[in-house]
């Protein structure tokens, strides 16, 4: 506020003390009209926020009455599947729950409506109004499931929109925990539609791959958005509750249940016989749904504390303010007898009305005509940090930014003296420098002969209302855990400054930073600490990056950057963030070494569109990461080429498991005593009908990059216990069946549900299936390995440990990992008739096996000078072309009937058999 120069000199001082009365008279009278008006601006603010608080305790009312809704919705879906065969009493019943739910939740919006002076509740409950007619098609039959599903998801968004819109007149910390809770309410919603699918096509008995499965997993992608959009807003207590929620025997039991479906068109059709039926499946998902309901609890309870919060506030503060309206009248009444009554009363009240002016809760200033400061309260002092004394005979310039021109002041100052008020948002400046966003009201006190004699300014600290905007605007384009740019905001930069290079702008290059084997981090650490390691990678590209350079994390564990200068130096750019991930990370007391690769595309050489340079810099990172972890690799054209290449051969494996080209061929494995056969091992095997015979070599690392791997090895599973059952019957003997598990299949926490629902499907004794796994599976999460065998143990399961010799070696496991075989690898059994280090290291394995009570397995035994030798050592069983090359399972059964391959006489461990000579 600057000083207005015309008033120069108009009033001595001494008028000023003369008619002191009159001015405080005027002065309250002024601070009575602010108040006032402060009284209507806090009334609205607590009006809305009873509204506010109201419609959180209608979201209880809401969430049930959409509870029910959904599981009429799973009812009727079934119901109309079967042609009306199934679920009818179920839905009769569950209009009886869902009936008084809707009731209640009508009358309590309608109270709300009339609270606000309105006729008819929110329009969103309009949807309501067609259920009864929807029932009645339903009951009759005359829609089709799709069209009825589709009409209760309508309503039940109807619900959901109620929910945002009464979301939307908050801000703040109440807005996001109204917006978390009702992306977790739009999950269960996913949930629900998941529920009523299935139920669907259990009831249907309708697995077939087509339009209902696509919709499966659309549901399933869209209830992982919503969660991830929770996981955002929530503080890491609500995350950790949802996790606990989600390791709950039910839920995983849903869990599997739904990959079951999922996957069952890619299965032999005997597997339908093992699902539960339609009724079965809705109850387990609805105990899923309503597991889901705890943290629903615990995110509606937050959201009612914040409202509760809000609305004692504005109680609190409305109070204030009627009491400062309150207090200004009547201070200007008593100033205005005690005038009459004479100099002694008057000056008892102006002493009261400097206490209440130096006590006011807002700050107030009081200047001359030439706007010199002659009074200042206490709330101006904790406001600016400026004492009375300091400003006491200053110019309210004192408190300018560099915000505002000479233009506004003195468009301000005419505003003034025409109106005699003035009221707008300032920026000012503390004592400490800080600039601040204010909201200024400026009043002239005139004398009787209508002469500016003061000017009143009350102040109105806006920072803590521009810091809610700013947090808003944050979650809108920064990620929550790092406060780096997200994927949405990335792609608007990217955008931009790929137009601008193609445009004959800047070059520019977009680095795209991929976090090396940060999934066994999560996995072996727990989320929590998988944060901590975000977060300090997050900070590490930060530093070494310069300070201008867009910095964001569009996904999980990749991170990206964007570069616009300095391009001719981008070798030593990019070492020097791989160098920046030297010193190991300490998160919660674990030393990690972590390591990222780095793809670099550059505009406008590699692509002047946005969408192909972030595919192309993504492309380099991948090859980055194939040539060695903790590199960078610079685009070059060969990279999309291998990148369309991973792409056919992933999509000509779906279609392989879906069109049935996979098959397996089983290799003897004999006794090594006594030559009979003891056990078959499975192998995988891939005749495309474009490609033809394929090579394991060639499509599994595809499958295990892809994560195919793990529906491709369920059906290795249970069609290797089936074969062995046909065996069982065709043979009238037992035949153990090794299956090899890939290191995704191992850690898949749904493991030891699908191995103990494929023996209870095929009807296959456990101790007839042994599951084969690598050593470094053990060494990569030892305690839920460990936990992982006890309990395939308890299955009667036996383990085996896959290509022994080649990888850690490490006795440790031996005793600790309850092992049923140790498979000594090919490389050691390929020389033995001409090394010495070969023979002594197969003697060290069986002698240690053998100490230990484990069987020996030894592999690509091809000749008989092979055989005699590990015979001689003690080794238990053989398994190589000298014995049988791998072939399928009909042609086994044939030697085995044909004598070429005899049956071991006494079957069982073969630990019992004679243990030779070492």
């Amino acid at each position: 506020m600057a000083s207005d120069p015309s008033a120069a000199g108009r009033i001595p001082f001494r008028l000023l003390r003369r008619h002191f009365p009159w001015v405080l008279i005027v002065f309250f009278g002024a601070l009575s009209l602010l108040a006032a008006g402060n009284v209507l601006d806090k009334l609205r603010e607590w009006r809305l926020a009873r509204q506010i608080h109201a419609q959180v305790d209608a979201n209880a009312l809401i969430s049930q009455a959409v509870d029910e809704l959904q599981k009429e919705r799973g009812i009727s879906s079934g119901l109309l599947a079967s042609g009306g065969a199934r679920f009818g009493a179920e839905l009769a019943d569950q209009y009886t729950r869902a009936d008084p739910a809707l009731a209640t939740l009508r009358v309590a919006m309608a109270a709300q409506a009339a609270s606000r002076g309105e006729d008819t509740p929110a329009p969103e409950l309009a949807a309501l109004d067609g259920l009864g007619e929807l029932r009645r098609l339903v009951g009759g039959r005359v829609l089709s499931r799709d069209v009825a599903v589709a009409r209760y998801t309508d309503i039940v968004q109807s619900l959901f929109q109620l929910m945002l819109d009464t979301a939307q007149l908050a801000d703040g910390r109440l807005l996001r925990a109204q917006l978390a809770l009702i992306a977790f309410l739009q999950a269960k919603e996913m949930a629900g539609q998941e529920r009523a699918l299935l139920t669907t096509m259990l009831a249907a008995g309708n697995f077939d791959p087509g339009p209902r499965r696509e919709a499966l997993l659309r549901i399933q992608a869209q209830k992982e958005v919503f969660i991830r959009q929770f996981f955002g807003l929530v503080d890491p207590a609500l995350r950790e509750a949802y996790w606990d929620m989600e390791e709950r025997p039910l839920v995983l039991r849903a869990e599997a249940i739904r990959r079951k479906i999922v996957y069952i068109a890619d299965a032999p059709r005997f597997m339908a016989d093992a699902l539960p039926s339609a009724e079965e499946w809705f109850a387990v998902a609805t105990q899923k749904i309503d597991a889901m309901k705890s943290v629903e609890v615990l995110l509606g309870e937050s959201v009612a504390r914040g409202a509760r919060e809000h609305l004692e506030f504005t109680q609190h503060t409305l109070l204030v303010a009627v009491g400062l309206a309150l207090l200004s009248c009547l201070l200007a009444a008593a100033g205005w007898l005690q005038v009459r009554r004479g100099q002694r009363l008057a000056e008892n009240d102006l002493q009261l009305a400097a206490s209440v002016f130096g006590d006011c809760a807002e700050a107030m200033v009081i200047t001359d005509p030439q706007a010199v400061i002659v009074q200042a309260n206490k709330a101006f002092s904790r406001m600016t940090g400026y004492t009375a004394a300091d400003v006491i005979g200053q110019s309210m310039s004192l408190l300018r930014s560099d915000r505002h021109d000479a233009t506004f002041f003195a468009a301000m100052w005419q505003d003034l003296l025409r109106h005699g008020s003035w009221e707008g948002e300032v920026w000012n400046r503390r004592r400490n420098g800080e600039q601040y966003p204010a909201q200024l009201s400026l009043v002239a006190v005139r004398d009787a002969q209508g002469v500016v004699a003061n000017y009143i300014a009350m102040i109105f600290d806006l920072s803590q209302r521009r810091q809610s905007e700013q947090l808003i605007e944050q979650l809108r384009n920064h990620d929550r855990l790092t406060g780096l740019l997200n994927r949405e905001a990335w792609q608007a930069v990217v955008a931009r400054a790929v137009e601008g290079a193609a445009s004959g702008g800047p070059a520019c290059a977009v680095l795209d930073i991929g976090v090396d084997r940060f999934r066994l981090i999560n996995e072996s650490l727990g989320h929590a600490l998988g944060d901590e390691v975000l977060q300090e990678i997050a900070a590490r590209l930060r530093a070494a990056l310069p300070a201008d350079a867009p910095l964001a994390r569009p996904a999980g564990d990749r991170f990206a950057a964007l570069l616009e200068d300095g391009l001719d130096s981008l070798d030593a750019r990019c070492q020097a963030l791989l160098e920046a991930f030297i010193p190991p990370m300490h998160p919660g007391g674990h030393e990690l070494g972590v390591t990222v690769s780095i793809g670099v595309a550059c505009a406008p050489d590699d692509d002047d569109q946005a969408a192909g340079l972030l595919m192309k810099a993504e492309a380099a990172m991948n090859r980055a990461k194939q040539q060695g972890q903790g590199s960078w690799r610079r685009y070059a054209a060969d990279m999309s080429g291998e990148g369309v290449r991973l792409l056919r051969l992933e999509r000509m494996l779906r279609r392989a498991l879906e069109q049935g080209e996979f098959e397996l061929h089983y290799q003897p494995q004999v006794d090594a005593s006594g030559g009979g056969l003891v056990g078959v091992e499975a192998l995988l095997r891939w005749h495309s009908a474009e490609l033809g015979m394929v090579s394991p070599v060639q499509f599994i690392p595809v499958a295990e990059q892809t994560g195919l791997i793990v529906p491709i090895g369920a059906w290795v599973l249970r069609a290797a216990c089936w074969q062995a059952r046909r065996w069982q019957a065709s043979l009238g003997r037992e035949l153990p069946v090794a299956v090899n598990l890939s290191a995704r299949q191992f850690a898949d926490a749904g493991l030891l549900d699908e191995v103990e629902a494929v023996l209870r499907e095929t009807g296959l004794p456990g101790r007839l299936l042994e599951l084969e796994i690598t050593e470094g599976l053990l060494v990569e999460d030892p305690a839920g390995a460990a936990e992982t065998l006890r309990r395939l143990q308890t299955l009667g399961v036996r383990v085996a440990i896959d290509d022994f010799g080649t990888g850690y070696s490490s006795l440790a496991y031996l005793k600790t990992f309850p092992l049923d075989r140790l498979k000594m690898d090919r490389s050691f059994v390929r020389d033995l008739e001409h090394n010495d280090s070969d023979r002594a290291i197969a003697r060290a394995i069986v002698a240690l096996a053998r100490n230990l009570n484990i069987e020996v397995v030894a592999e690509g035994v091809e000749t008989a000078r092979q055989r005699d030798f590990l015979a001689g050592i003690g080794c238990h069983v053989l398994q190589g072309y000298l014995h049988g090359r791998p072939m399928p399972g009909d042609a086994l059964a044939q030697l085995v009937r044909d004598g070429a391959l005899p049956l071991e006489q006494a079957p069982g461990n073969v630990l019992e058999a004679p243990s030779g000579h070492a």
